[in-house]
C-alpha cells in the first residue's frame, strides 16, 4: 500500500493536473475583457445605457434563476429521451451514454 503525503491547501489550489482549469481560462479571461470594456464605455458615454433600477435587476434576476433551475432538473430526467433501439438483449441502452441507470433494457 502506497502511502502519500497529504497535499497543502496551496498545492491543491495550483494543481493544473486533472483541473478545468486550462479548458475555462480562456472563456474567463474574454469574459473579463468584455466586462471591462463594457464598464468602460458607460462610464465615459453613460446616455447610450439603460438606467436600470434595483427592481428590474430583481426581476431578470428571478426570471434567470427559475429558468436555471428547470434547466438543471430537467437535465437528470432520462425519461423525457426515448430509449434508443435494441441491438442486443444484453445491452444495456443509455447507461454508458447518461449514467442514469433506470433507462436500462435488458
Amino acid at each position: 500500500m502506497m502511502i502519500r503525503s497529504r497535499p497543502s491547501v496551496l498545492h491543491l489550489l495550483i494543481a493544473m493536473r486533472g483541473s478545468l482549469l486550462p479548458t475555462i481560462a480562456p472563456r474567463i479571461v474574454l469574459v473579463a475583457v468584455w466586462s471591462a470594456i463594457v464598464a468602460f464605455l458607460q462610464q465615459h458615454i453613460p446616455q447610450h445605457f439603460p438606467e436600470l433600477t434595483l427592481v428590474s435587476v430583481t426581476l431578470i434576476g428571478l426570471a434567470l434563476s427559475i429558468c436555471l433551475g428547470f434547466h438543471t432538473n430537467a437535465g437528470g430526467d432520462c425519461n423525457l429521451v426515448p430509449p434508443p433501439p435494441r441491438r442486443s438483449p444484453k445491452l444495456c441502452c443509455c447507461a454508458e451514454q447518461s449514467g442514469c441507470s433506470a433507462c436500462c433494457y435488458h
